[in-house]
């Protein structure tokens, strides 16, 4: 399931003029991209999605306008309808019939996707900042919250994360499910779960490289995703500060199963 939200804007004659630019060179992107692929396909050849986005920056310099286009913009044309048609084909070997892709005609081309990059949202003034746009007005009906875990610190690969996680989804079907259950969801709050003892309360600094948690003055040590989960539930649950389990599982071996079967007597009926 696929959640989204659809915001109002309201660009003014410049921002206006530009985005329409922007969609017709989009447009013309994407005929061409398509044209080189019945091209190729023509001749035996089959292009991937990495072939066609290589011609990106040759066409840059043989057309100007692509250059008024936010890069990644340009390559999300080429990812969608290279995604598009690689589904196409996977109708096609399910035996299902199926048509051509057609070029887009004026006024047919109608999304410019800013998919990583290039854009700002400023809540405070609902303001959205595109690049090679400008800004551009916008209608914020509900906050926007999908934010400081994406921007906060240096480890871009980890925020990129996050963000595709899509927190929102997991957490609204979540909630449905422990509805269903007969349960409640308890949100808590995340930060310093992992830098917390769960023992015994103490804060034991860590680096994220760090992954085991070890408090010499009480003693506790585990694996620090552990030790986060146990101060997640402490805080939802309300509970005190005490080991969950304060002795260890009881292991027993297979071959004292064995001897134990063997030691049993036989049942007699009377």
């Amino acid at each position: 399931m696929i959640i989204s939200y659809k915001y109002h804007v309201y660009p003014d004659k410049g921002a206006e003029r530009k985005l329409g630019k922007a969609l017709d060179t989009c447009r013309w992107l994407y005929n061409h991209i398509l044209e080189e692929i019945s091209k190729s396909k023509e001749n035996g050849v089959q292009f991937k999605i990495y072939d066609t986005q290589n011609m990106i920056p040759s066409l840059k310099l043989e057309d100007p306008d692509l250059r008024d286009v936010y890069s990644k913009v340009l390559q999300m044309v080429n990812y969608t309808l290279g995604s598009n048609i690689k589904g196409l084909y996977a109708l096609k070997e399910n035996g299902r019939k199926v048509g051509k892709f057609r070029f887009k005609g004026k006024g047919w081309y109608k999304t410019l996707n800013y998919n990583q990059s290039g854009f700002k949202i400023d809540q405070d003034q609902s303001i959205l900042k595109l690049s090679k746009t400008g800004d551009v007005k916008i209608k914020l009906h509900r906050p926007i919250d999908v934010k400081g875990l994406k921007e906060k610190g240096n480890c871009k690969g980890l925020h990129r994360n996050i963000h595709d996680a899509s927190w929102s989804k997991f957490l609204f079907m979540l909630s449905y499910k422990a509805e269903s259950a007969g349960k409640k969801l308890i949100k808590v709050d995340p930060r310093g779960t992992s830098q917390k003892c769960s023992c015994c309360g103490s804060v034991v600094k860590k680096d994220l490289s760090d992954r085991t948690h070890e408090y010499p003055f009480c003693g506790f040590v585990c694996d620090r995703d552990y030790n986060a989960s146990r101060n997640i539930l402490i805080s939802g649950m309300g509970l005190p500060l005490e080991p969950a389990e304060p002795e260890p599982l009881h292991c027993i071996s297979v071959m004292q199963v064995l001897v134990m079967n063997q030691e049993v007597p036989p049942f007699r009926a009377g």
